[in-house]
């Protein structure tokens, strides 16, 4: 039997696919992460297809059945049209993109995820400095990976002022008001890798490449 519900998403990801359907990763309010079909967005006449592009905050009908979902009708959620992005602040959300796809499944409902990767992309687009050391650093704490014990020898090395930082992480502040605030980005950004190696068992690639195209 398949259901068909609304859901707010942001899309992450997209992939076309046979003559005329587009795959879509989605990270959804309502659900996590989605992965989706749509069929026929690429003909011309369509409506869905110029909403179904990445980093585009849609509200959708998916209908699934079993482990497939597909998509049967998309509106837009941002309110105006998104301008093109330049490659550092694309590059950016990319990189947090990658962490969260890395450290996340299907069908997880986490509202407050969705919430911060939103922030995520309106900073990045302001282009405000640094956002992803607290995004991953926030993103790590909702997922309850975040060590914030002086008894954790890798919380323990931190500085005073790095540990401090991370409080300011968890205790709910907004992204933008986490990028104003001093910090040892580097010790942070250490700190940050250091976690997700002892997470993931291959290495982030976006951050790498995002580097090497900015120098």
């Amino acid at each position: 039997m398949s259901y068909t519900r609304p859901h707010d998403a942001l899309v992450l990801q997209t992939h076309d696919v046979g003559e005329a359907d587009r795959f879509c990763i989605l990270f959804t309010k309502e659900a996590g992460r989605k992965a989706a079909r749509a069929k026929g967005v690429r003909k011309l006449g369509s409506t869905m297809g110029g909403l179904l592009l990445p980093l585009r905050r849609v509200k959708v009908e998916l209908r699934d059945h079993g482990d497939a979902s597909l998509i049967t009708s998309v509106t837009d959620a941002d309110g105006s049209a998104r301008p093109s992005l330049p490659f550092r602040p694309f590059a950016r959300i990319a990189e947090g993109i990658e962490v969260l796809l890395r450290l996340t499944e299907d069908g997880e409902p986490m509202p407050r995820v969705f919430d911060l990767l939103l922030e995520l992309r309106d900073a990045c687009v302001a282009e405000m400095p640094e956002p992803i050391i607290p995004f991953q650093l926030r993103l790590l704490h909702l997922l309850g990976l975040l060590p914030m014990n002086i008894d954790d020898r890798r919380f323990a090395h931190l500085s005073g002022s790095s540990q401090i930082f991370l409080h300011s992480c968890v205790s709910g502040h907004a992204l933008p008001v986490l990028c104003g605030l001093p910090a040892d980005r580097k010790e942070l950004r250490s700190f940050c890798t250091l976690l997700l190696h002892d997470h993931l068992s291959t290495p982030l690639r976006a951050g790498r490449v995002a580097e090497e195209m900015m120098r």
